[in-house]
């Protein structure tokens, strides 16, 4: 199956006719219309979906409302102010790697390489960058950590437009950021 393709969707006992917009790891995604408006359906199984489907704060418009969600517009640069906090999440997602502290000597499959970045990047995101990035997605960014960490200590975030989008107001939304740190076994 590629992107555009046709196929029918059963949701709630009706049929509707879904477009599909493409496959993660774990997931697929579907694009439907309703009399309600559009809305994007994930299949698969992926414990992070399920937790923040479950547990996520769907009062902070930054945080995506997960598996039935609306459709959002992916992140391009004609977002000006969504782009720009991007390009702050993307940048200073980047400072733990470069700090002279113990991460470069912890494999990025750790318990503690995990949560000492995490919890790095969104102190420095609280003090040095406070200015650049809302607080609402600081707070998206805390409460989706401490949703997804119920999926087990190996959690990381990845901030690429392709995992971001914008809702109708413009503002980020932060659609597919977190997943589960994979511990390749060399023999």
């Amino acid at each position: 199956m590629k992107h555009g393709d046709l196929v029918d969707i059963k949701l709630d006992n009706k049929k509707y006719k879904g477009v599909f917009l493409g496959k993660g790891r774990f997931s697929k995604a579907y694009l439907i219309k309703t009399n309600k408006g559009s809305y994007v359906i994930l299949y698969g199984e992926d414990c992070i979906k399920d937790v923040l489907a479950l547990w996520g704060d769907k009062s902070n418009p930054h945080e995506p409302n997960i598996y039935l969600m609306p459709y959002y517009r992916p992140l391009t640069k004609d977002f000006e102010h969504a782009w720009r906090e991007f390009k702050v999440l993307h940048t200073v997602w980047a400072k733990p790697m470069t700090e002279t502290d113990d991460y470069r000597f912890l494999p990025s499959y750790t318990i503690d390489f995990s949560y000492k970045r995490i919890d790095r990047f969104i102190h420095l995101l609280e003090t040095e960058y406070k200015k650049y990035i809302s607080q609402g997605i600081i707070e998206a960014l805390k409460n989706i950590y401490d949703t997804v960490v119920n999926c087990g200590p190996n959690i990381s975030f990845e901030f690429a437009p392709r995992n971001l989008g914008v809702d109708n107001n413009g503002k980020l939304v932060l659609r597919d950021i977190a997943f589960i740190i994979r511990r390749s076994h060399k023999k």
